[in-house]
């Protein structure tokens, strides 16, 4: 959390912006879009990109602090879910007040797919906040960088979906920010 970056890492982040907008970029204009989509789309994207840095930074905080040293990756993670868990049970709340319709009904439990899919992000926030841990939420974004690449080409052999050009070009190009990272 404390250390400067070289100026070669500082170029790698650099690089692994544009590569990874360049596997992104769809090119082109659409018909259904007005003048003021693309200005909302940039606010939008700046105030994710916002929020997701301040929420990295402050999970590497909790992550190493004193009080969570002690702490298993496990009990860390309890510990942070729980407070998701109140913010949005929170909101939830508020919006069945807002509405009038009441407590929304969340259905049948999950199946075979849902609960794989459920256990697999369980299981990356386990292996994130490891990575974190003992590296940065740098290092979190390059893993998270490399992990889109990698879901669309076992989407590509899977479904037999071709990306276009520019997705292979941002694929090189994020893989060499990560060597010059």
């Amino acid at each position: 959390m404390a250390r400067d970056l070289a100026f070669a890492q500082w170029a790698a982040l650099v690089v692994l912006t544009v590569g990874v907008a360049i596997g992104q970029w769809q090119g082109g204009t659409s018909d259904v879009l007005d003048a003021s989509t693309p200005f909302i789309g940039v606010l939008l994207m700046l105030l994710n990109s916002s929020l997701s840095a301040l929420g990295g930074v402050c999970t590497e905080k909790v992550l190493k602090s004193r009080g969570s040293a002690q702490l298993s990756i496990f009990a860390t993670n309890v510990h942070m879910a729980g407070h998701t868990l109140l913010l949005n049970g929170g909101f939830l709340f508020l919006q069945a007040l807002a509405s009038g319709e009441g407590w929304p009904e969340f259905g049948a439990p999950p199946g075979r797919l849902e609960a794989l899919a459920l256990g697999n992000e369980a299981l990356n926030g386990i292996l994130i906040s490891q990575l974190m841990r003992r590296i940065d939420s740098i290092a979190k974004n390059y893993a998270f960088s490399a992990s889109v690449f990698v879901t669309a080409m076992l989407s590509a052999a899977v479904l037999d979906h071709r990306p276009s050009w520019n997705f292979y070009v941002g694929a090189l190009v994020t893989l060499a920010s990560m060597g010059l990272y």
